[in-house]
């Protein structure tokens, strides 16, 4: 762990005007994305893996891309933002799988806290129950669509009791999932420096050599990147935590308190991206041989499939043919045996 924290040092040493410059450009590019949900509810269901995913590979690339004497310019940022969405880039993050990852980390906890939500929620305002009621009366007796307006009434009712049991229940879950989103996501972007320097564009492939390292060296990459990187946990959990408790002061619309949970979280990583990027380089560095070696035994695996497929093709190629033979043996002999009788099934 030492030698690699060194090794991160180094290269922050070697980049610092970069690392700056691409990585707190690019946190406080994607916190100014995300608060436009302040004006859109809901949209950043599509900006973040559309709009903000694709600019954090874009850093990435461009920091990398200072090693190799590449100038930081627009030009450049524009076409390594397009280029994440091209083989072999494409995936980079494991985005489909985090998303899934986060939701049963959403839906397990709000399932947990809901439990004593209520018992909770009734100590600090007793109004929860008439405000239950009312949401019951509206889904199971209102025959018309529940408005958005609507439902910032109903957040509204005796004293926000509803706003509250959400900061107890599902606030919580929530903030916790998108943490955890950003943890895979962080995790899975060592695989932007795979696509870098392997020979096989094929992202199944990729995948694969890092699904095996992944079994190998779960532990000792784990332990890794944790030991390096641990501030943008903090840093997610304090900026959102009071990012949530400053909006909940202003209003009671949970879209936009849900908006700047995420927000406050990004803001405060931001300052931590001028070290995370060369601490992934640095990582990369360090376990790039388990990579190789990992390449080399899938290649093997594959190889075996390969030669175990052309082995069953053959066989079931053998198969159908000493089937047709077998039929047109039988079709050859019955042809024989009434040509020997031709009045054979004659009356």
């Amino acid at each position: 762990m030492k030698e690699l924290r060194k090794k991160a040092l180094e290269i922050y040493k070697m980049t610092a005007l970069e690392s700056w410059l691409t990585g707190l450009l690019t946190g406080l590019l994607i916190t100014g994305i995300i608060c436009l949900g302040f004006l859109v509810p809901g949209i950043n269901a599509i900006l973040v893996p559309f709009v903000c995913l694709p600019i954090l590979f874009a850093a990435h690339y461009s920091h990398l891309g200072v090693h190799l004497n590449q100038r930081l310019t627009f030009g450049n940022t524009v076409r390594q933002f397009f280029a994440y969405f091209r083989p072999p880039f494409n995936s980079s993050f494991g985005v489909i799988i985090a998303i899934l990852k986060s939701l049963l980390v959403f839906v397990v906890t709000e399932t947990f806290l809901s439990f004593f939500g209520v018992q909770i929620t009734y100590l600090i305002n007793p109004g929860i129950t008439n405000s239950i009621e009312a949401v019951q009366t509206y889904l199971f007796e209102s025959e018309e669509m529940m408005a958005y307006e609507d439902l910032i009434n109903l957040f509204e009712l005796n004293n926000n009791a509803l706003l509250i049991y959400m900061c107890v229940v599902a606030l919580p879950a929530f903030i916790l999932a998108v943490g955890f989103f950003i943890y895979n996501i962080c995790r899975n972007s060592i695989g932007i420096y795979l696509r870098f320097n392997i020979d096989n564009p094929n992202t199944q492939y990729i995948k694969m050599v890092m699904n095996h390292a992944h079994r190998m060296f779960r532990k000792k990459m784990f332990t890794s990147w944790m030991g390096l990187n641990w501030p943008i946990i903090l840093l997610y959990f304090l900026g959102s935590i009071g990012a949530t408790i400053a909006m909940a002061f202003f209003t009671v619309n949970p879209l936009t308190i849900m908006t700047a949970s995420i927000a406050g979280g990004t803001l405060l990583i931001s300052f931590f991206l001028p070290f995370y990027l060369p601490n992934m380089e640095a990582m990369y560095d360090t376990f790039a041989p388990i990579y190789q070696a990992s390449s080399l035994a899938v290649n093997d695996m594959l190889k075996k499939s390969a030669e175990e497929n052309a082995r069953r093709a053959q066989e079931e190629k053998e198969f159908f043919e000493k089937m047709i033979r077998d039929m047109e043996k039988a079709q050859e002999e019955e042809s024989q045996d009434k040509e020997k009788d031709p009045t054979d099934g004659s009356n």
